[in-house]
């Protein structure tokens, strides 16, 4: 699983990654597919979709259109 924190920051965008002691090559293999892949890129646009639902803020207003 990997687990992003959205929140406010006053320098440029970093990501924090943390893995787990337990975490198996396959494990990393598929996680890093997930990425290439663009699966955490829309996972990750479907939480920010549902946090402006859940804030009454009109998603389409953060997030454009997929083209």
């Amino acid at each position: 699983m990997i687990n992003v924190l959205i929140a406010p920051q006053a320098s440029e965008v970093t990501i924090n990654v943390r893995f787990s002691e337990t975490a198996s090559e396959d494990e990393l293999r598929d996680a890093w597919q997930d990425v290439s892949n663009g699966t955490l890129q829309h996972h990750i646009r479907d939480a920010i979709w549902f946090e402006c639902v859940r804030r009454g803020i009109q998603p389409r207003d953060i997030i454009p259109d997929e083209a």
